[in-house]
């Protein structure tokens, strides 16, 4: 977790640095308040981005890496155990279309890029106040992950990763 925080400004904000941060609990969380209608379900896409190249840089980073995870999902009661391998936390495996066709949802938590560039704004004002913009100096170096959410039909879900890890590397002896 890299803690954004700069001195001065009161305003602290901890941003997740690692996939690892982001727990069912906290997909749970942040999902608390969507309602979603039947065999829908909400989607976290969380993308590995630098500080600086997500808040200078104003055209989109195709090759950033975007992990999406299940946030919440809404079945009747009658499917739930065809399903049962969909859970908050998962890792999807879904179509890019799938993604981009998805509805946007605008949840807002301090993982957004809306509220990092607010608290860089607030942060620069401190240090300047007759700024306008970003100061490169209030933000870290290193990558975060950025929270996005996306609605789309549990039939555009093609399977769930259960782990990283493999219990055996057949090209590993």
């Amino acid at each position: 977790m890299i803690t954004l925080k700069h001195e001065g400004y009161d305003k602290v904000l901890n941003v997740p640095d690692s996939l690892n941060d982001i727990t069912p609990e906290v997909l749970t969380k942040l999902a608390a308040n969507v309602t979603l209608p039947k065999y829908r379900a909400l989607v976290a896409l969380c993308w590995k981005l630098n500080f600086a190249d997500i808040l200078f840089t104003k055209k989109d980073n195709k090759s950033a890496m975007v992990v999406p995870l299940c946030a919440k999902v809404n079945l009747e009661e009658d499917i739930k155990d065809e399903y049962k391998w969909l859970e908050v936390g998962k890792k999807l495996i879904l179509t890019r279309s799938a993604i981009e066709m998805g509805v946007h949802v605008h949840i807002p938590n301090s993982v957004s890029m809306q509220s990092i560039s607010k608290w860089a704004e607030e942060a620069t004002a401190v240090v300047n106040p007759k700024s306008k913009g970003i100061s490169i100096n209030v933000l870290p170096n290193g990558q975060f992950m950025l929270i996005e959410f996306k609605v789309i039909p549990i039939g555009e879900i093609s399977g769930v990763i259960e782990s990283d890890v493999l219990p055996e590397d057949p090209f590993n002896k």
